[in-house]
């Protein structure tokens, strides 16, 4: 702290104040960085008047932001009530709708159902599943990877479309059950989905349209009362490449395999 005057807390004529740590308190001021005359702080923590002050650090009871340095920044802490004055730390995002980012992967999906034709983009990996009740919008995958232990991505509801727009298109979906539609309609143009039970499983009246994704797991496609409709894509299985128990599966295209059988079915139309 440099200047013509000091006194409690006061500086004078030219005055420079750095502040890197500490615990800034004051009745009146916390810190007044002042020319000659004395004013009325109105509260406020830090006052300069004709001097100049730099903060680096420390605890303010009123925000200090016009006189934060470059590169840091103030944060209210909720068990002081305080601001604390750190570096700053640019926040992570794990996804973006329509441009707008996202810190959380349910705070995204929220955006997106409630936004018509919107696209949700992954900007990091997700390891939770990504669960899909409502709306109409594309799910980017956007060369990450999404995992969890049981299901990855279960839709719901709404009209999905998965796609991934990375340049390499390796973009990975896993867990037992990859993609787990339960009503619904997801079509699926992009990404590696693979299952330890089955890449995509489809219950309950849900539809799946897979269009040129490649799709694998014990059984690659596992249908249960859904509709599936193959039109291109790799469709692959240890046991059976498509796996119906009831419902209908379409194949109009691509390329579909199983270590014993390709299409393994007990009712149902194919």
């Amino acid at each position: 702290v440099s200047g013509y005057y000091n006194r409690e807390n006061k500086l004078g004529i030219s005055s420079t104040c750095i502040i890197e740590g500490g615990m800034i308190t004051g009745g009146t001021y916390c810190v007044l960085v002042q020319d000659y005359k004395y004013r009325d702080a109105d509260g406020n923590a830090v006052v300069v008047d004709g001097g100049t002050c730099t903060i680096k650090g420390g605890s303010f009871n009123t925000d200090p932001f016009e006189y934060v340095a470059e590169g840091y920044a103030a944060t209210l802490n909720s068990e002081t009530n305080m601001y604390d004055v750190a570096v700053y730390t640019a926040p992570s995002y794990v996804a973006e709708v329509n441009g707008t980012p996202y810190d959380s992967i349910a705070n995204a999906i929220d955006a997106a159902e409630a936004t018509e034709n919107s696209t949700l983009k992954l900007l990091a990996d997700v390891t939770e599943v990504i669960m899909i009740e409502d709306g109409n919008f594309t799910l980017d995958l956007n060369g990450y990877t999404v995992t969890d232990t049981v299901i990855a991505v279960e839709i719901r509801g709404g009209y999905i479309t998965i796609i991934d727009s990375s340049t390499d298109r390796t973009s990975t979906v896993s867990g037992d059950y990859a993609i787990y539609a339960n009503t619904g309609e997801v079509t699926i143009t992009g990404g590696i989905i693979t299952g330890s039970e089955s890449g995509m499983c489809i219950v309950n009246g849900a539809t799946c349209k897979i269009s040129g994704a490649s799709v694998s797991g014990r059984y690659g496609v596992l249908i249960e009362g859904g509709n599936c409709i193959i039109n291109d894509g790799t469709v692959s299985g240890d046991v059976s490449g498509v796996y119906m128990l009831n419902g209908s599966c379409t194949v109009t295209g691509g390329n579909i395999s199983g270590v014993e059988y390709g299409v393994m079915f007990f009712d149902g139309n194919v």
